[in-house]
């Protein structure tokens, strides 16, 4: 009693961490469902039965000559197994145990319930296999006969028995060799006629039958070992086809790379910034807003010239398309936040300094130049002063307003040249650093997952082995 109740605990904590395991992926991996399932004696076994691709179709005989009952009063599902026509389209066979006899088809299987004494013995039922593909882990089955012969390839490794069902008439040394037409025809003969015990019980054991049967009933009712060598095959198989699990001694030197490349662009953007950005922003304003433009721009051709700026040079920058790049290699969302994509930044800042520059051309004008020329006008009119004098002091004026405006636009241009700039290290540096956080988050999140996934893996295949 106690070590039943001992038994139910562990297959619960077993079963919790095949249940942990599925959750470690987006699918459930193959077989991984299985293993989560009772597993005690009363749970049905799946045999799948993998037959020949092409050639002599054994799978009729061989499943008739196992699950036969010679001495049952409805032989109806024995002769309708036997005579069954497989073709391309027909659904695969499914049979499992049955009071009586029926048989129903749906979208998936062709369905049997068969009054046999081996399958109600076993808890087992069979599961004809026609084809191998992906879908091989849905399939429910718990191991395989493989009646194949080589001729059909399988996606992963299963526990299988392989049979070579002959049709020779030798005797048969092997274990794994029967000879399913011979037992059917014995079986047949006997159905049909007690008399022919002695030949029937002939057949059998010539053909092996009876051997193979009691070694499969053996092996079914160790359900332990069933289940032991599913989760074995399941791990393993894991093992080989998780590419995470695989390439995960690489994801450091991963990571580094990525860092190195973060670096690169980095060290790139700054020496762009340096060499390309500033120049061209000086190149501008001396070009477009030298002191004698400033008098001659309009508000829109001064609009116009730096919309130039912001919409052909900023926009072809390296430091731009490649961090596009790296973004796309670390998989990281949303737009580049880029401020020499930002036409508000520039227009704000040059904008800024051109109104305040035509505000000190005016405040001169009116407030130093102008004064100056009317005195200079009034004394010269007045007669109280020479036209040298007057025109002397007229061109003081206009000099000193002209000078003025130089020095103001002088501090501008250097305050939009260094404000420019600081915003665009500022981006370089928080788009450097936001990237190397991320590529740090993204390998720690894949090493955490790996090293939970690992840690199952290694206490599920501990479990199995005891």
């Amino acid at each position: 009693m106690m070590w039943n109740i001992l038994r139910r605990v562990s297959f619960r904590r077993s079963a919790s961490k095949w249940v942990q395991l599925s959750q470690c992926y987006d699918e459930i991996p193959p077989k991984v469902q299985l293993m989560m399932r009772e597993s005690g004696r009363q749970s049905v076994i799946r045999c799948g039965v993998l037959k020949r691709a092409n050639g002599h179709q054994s799978l009729p005989t061989f499943l008739g000559a196992l699950l036969a009952d010679v001495y049952a009063s409805d032989q109806t599902w024995l002769a309708v197994l036997l005579n069954r026509q497989v073709t391309r389209a027909s659904s695969p066979l499914l049979i499992k145990f049955g009071e009586q006899f029926d048989t129903q088809q749906d979208g998936n299987y062709t369905r049997f319930a068969v009054p046999s004494p081996f399958l109600k013995d076993c808890n087992v039922e069979f599961l004809e296999i026609t084809f191998l593909d992906s879908k091989q882990g849905e399939d429910e089955c718990h191991f395989y006969i493989d009646l194949s012969d080589g001729s059909t390839k399988r996606l992963y490794r299963w526990p299988t028995v392989t049979v070579n069902d002959t049709t020779s008439s030798d005797p048969l040394p092997l274990s794994n060799q029967v000879n399913s037409s011979m037992a059917a025809e014995g079986i047949l003969k006997f159905i049909r006629d007690k008399s022919s015990v002695s030949s029937y019980l002939q057949a059998m054991d010539r053909s092996n039958m009876s051997s193979f049967a009691d070694r499969l009933k053996h092996k079914i009712h160790d359900r332990k070992k069933i289940f032991s060598d599913l989760g074995m095959a399941t791990l393993k198989n894991l093992m080989d086809s998780d590419e995470s699990l695989i390439e995960n001694h690489i994801s450091e030197s991963q990571k580094q790379e990525m860092i190195r490349q973060v670096e690169g662009w980095r060290r790139q953007a700054h020496e762009e910034l340096q060499s390309e950005v500033l120049p061209l922003l000086q190149k501008f304003l001396k070009s477009h807003l030298s002191i004698w433009r400033i008098y001659s721009y309009s508000e829109d051709k001064f609009n116009l010239r730096l919309k130039e700026l912001v919409d052909e040079p900023l926009r072809d920058l390296k430091m731009v398309n490649l961090l596009y790049s790296l973004r796309g290699k670390l998989q990281l969302e949303g737009s580049v936040n880029s401020p020499l994509h930002n036409a508000h930044l520039f227009e704000k800042e040059v904008t800024l300094a051109h109104r305040d520059l035509n505000k000190v051309i005016y405040q001169n004008f009116f407030k130093l130049q102008l004064p100056l020329i009317v005195c200079s006008t009034m004394g010269y009119v007045s007669e109280q002063f020479s036209l040298y004098s007057m025109g002397a002091l007229a061109s003081l004026g206009i000099v000193l307003g002209l000078q003025r405006v130089i020095s103001s636009w002088e501090l501008a241009s250097k305050k939009i040249v260094d404000n420019i700039y600081d915003a665009i290290r500022t981006y370089i540096e928080y788009e450097s650093n936001f990237m190397i956080q991320q590529c740090n988050e993204k390998f720690a999140e894949d090493e955490t997952k790996h090293k939970h996934k690992q840690e199952i893996l290694n206490s599920l295949l501990q479990d199995l082995r005891k």
